[in-house]
């Protein structure tokens, strides 16, 4: 039951969304996972996150922000070679030029749809001091950054709106695979600036919340009665704790834990007892509370803010 909200987010989320109206008219941010892959050998790992740190730092000046679980990618990709060496006094210095490619990955296919690079030079006593020293120039030019990732910051809305059919035909496959919060977690990874794309992605969200309720109604009652069957509370009780307060099945799974927790009782069993008690209170407590959200979002204005990040995509 810890993600019983889901299904306030994913039910709510449109009238949450025309109810900000994109407050004062600014555009939310676009929401891009980051990954980051260096192909120097010996360049410290903290090389790559100097870099990706300091994207990051720069994603709001070009309209994006750092979401792990994005369907879009941006792709760091560090480079560097070796360009010469010059003798300096009593000691040789090696030169090397380093390379940081910024690709913006298409949703689905993984096809580049925009992309920017930036070059420095480094020279240090070895190739992997002088690479160090070229990703530290490139990491503290926050100007140059935010130059690179403003065009590719430009094609994010468009990249959603032309690969929308690869996001819902990805997120269905995920599905199929009964990988759901997978799946809806992807579908609310379309940003609200897209809107085309974010309204069909919200329908199919809340489609894919019924069959993943459908689906662990089934398996979470298959099993608690199995377990019931052959005497095994703990068993029950472990079969139920996570399905959710407003599944299609909430009645049974409330009828069942009040089984499980009288047979607990007229065997003596402490701590099945405890918990199939507990597991009730949560059960009725989250009940309350997503009956509370949904009756504030009927009477406020902005209700729910960022919710779907908070429980889609737990760090």
């Amino acid at each position: 039951m810890t993600r019983s909200l889901l299904l306030a987010v994913v039910l709510l989320a449109p009238a949450r969304e025309a109810a900000h109206g994109y407050q004062n008219n600014r555009a939310l941010p676009i929401p891009v996972a980051i990954g980051t892959s260096v192909t120097f050998d010996g360049l410290p790992h903290a090389s790559g996150k100097w870099i990706e740190n300091a994207v990051r730092a720069a994603l709001p000046d070009a309209g994006l922000v750092g979401l792990s679980a994005s369907p879009l990618v941006l792709q760091l990709r560090v480079a560097g070679r070796e360009v010469g060496r010059t003798d300096a006094g009593l000691r040789s210095l090696v030169l090397v030029e380093a390379s940081v490619v910024l690709e913006l990955l298409s949703p689905g296919t993984g096809n580049t749809i925009a992309s920017s690079h930036l070059t420095r030079r480094g020279s240090g006593n070895s190739a992997q001091s002088a690479m160090s020293q070229a990703i530290s120039l490139i990491a503290g030019d926050q100007p140059a950054l935010r130059a690179a990732l403003k065009g590719i910051g430009d094609r994010a809305t468009h990249a959603f709106e032309v690969s929308c059919d690869e996001v819902l035909a990805s997120a269905s496959r995920l599905a199929e695979n009964r990988e759901y919060d997978e799946a809806i977690g992807l579908l609310f990874g379309v940003p609200s600036v897209a809107k085309r794309c974010r309204s069909q992605a919200q329908a199919l969200a809340r489609q894919l919340y019924v069959d993943r309720a459908k689906y662990q109604c089934g398996t979470a009652l298959l099993s608690a009665r199995a377990s019931l069957a052959t005497g095994d509370l703990n068993g029950a009780i472990s079969s139920l704790q996570y399905v959710d307060t407003l599944a299609p099945c909430a009645n049974e799974v409330s009828s069942l834990i009040t089984q499980v927790g009288r047979q607990a009782r007229e065997r003596q069993n402490r701590a099945a007892t405890e918990r199939a008690t507990y597991l009730m209170r949560q059960y009725m407590l989250q009940r309350d509370a997503i009956r509370s959200v949904s009756s504030i979002a009927m009477r406020r204005t902005v209700v729910v803010n960022n919710i779907a990040s908070a429980v889609l995509l737990p760090p």
